[in-house]
């Protein structure tokens, strides 16, 4: 981690200095690659940064749709403020991993009834995966016909992946907003059409009853 202030040029050039001498350098064939940043509104001069590198810097073309690493830079708190904010104090740790999930899928037309309904879909999809390639003692299937609850869930690309890639046995899906059609007529998802405050009374006797069912 480093010491820097995103949200200025010369922050983002000592971000990238230490990547690449002490993330890339050590990386194999680093082609192309796509960038996930934090928080989102330095993202512009982040990426500003990448691209004013010269060859020597940051021999990899960004590429989200196909990229075949992922670059995280993310700056982590040591003040009290909005998730939003930027700090001259604020340690960044950034870093360089395999792109598990292929990106570019998204943008290709729905085969099967398998559209992903969000990005998000994609995003816990990664987060599984790369978790499960990293800890050989973990794996999702250890939590298959589970319960889970997706708070803020619309329009359901979280609560899709855990009823039907994770296999949960229920999925107390929470938002007032509505879920693709898809996912509202899958038997193992409960929308409830409110917001957490609202629901959690509700859920503390739903899954006592859930987990009757499931014994």
């Amino acid at each position: 981690a480093v010491q820097a202030d995103m949200s200025k040029e010369e922050g983002c050039g000592i971000i990238l200095k230490d990547l690449i001498q002490n993330k890339i350098a050590s990386y194999d064939d680093v082609e192309s690659v796509r960038l996930q940043i934090f928080p989102p509104s330095c993202q512009g001069k982040v990426i500003a940064a990448v691209e004013a590198l010269d060859d020597d810097g940051l021999a990899a073309k960004l590429n989200p749709r196909d990229a075949t690493e992922t670059i995280s830079i993310v700056q982590v708190y040591k003040h009290k403020g909005k998730s939003s904010d930027t700090s001259t104090d604020a340690l960044v740790m950034s870093g360089v991993s395999k792109s598990i999930i292929d990106y570019s899928v998204q943008r290709e037309s729905p085969k099967n009834g398998q559209e992903a309904i969000s990005r998000a879909y994609y995003k816990i999809k990664e987060a599984v995966s790369r978790y499960e390639s990293e800890r050989a003692d973990f794996s999702m299937e250890s939590y298959r016909d589970c319960i889970a609850i997706d708070c803020g869930s619309a329009p359901g690309g979280w609560t899709k992946y855990l009823a039907q890639d994770a296999k949960m046995k229920i999925v107390h899906s929470v938002d007032p907003g509505d879920l693709d059609p898809a996912i509202e007529l899958d038997n193992t998802v409960n929308h409830m059409r409110m917001k957490i405050q609202d629901a959690i009374p509700q859920l503390k006797s739903q899954i006592q009853r859930d987990e009757d069912k499931i014994k």
